[in-house]
């Protein structure tokens, strides 16, 4: 996760999707084939 967190940072994105669901898996495939760079960011925390 700390790598994912350093790209996020360190990286320029044209559209950053918040949300991983069927949704922002969509949109993060379409914005790629409209040529933008895109991130999708899904949050999960972990059950204990």
């Amino acid at each position: 996760m700390q790598r994912a967190l350093s790209r996020l940072f360190s990286e320029t994105f044209d559209v950053l999707i918040v949300g991983g669901g069927a949704t922002g898996c969509f949109t993060a495939r379409d914005a790629s084939l409209r040529g933008a760079s895109a991130h999708a960011n899904a949050f999960r925390p972990a059950l204990d």
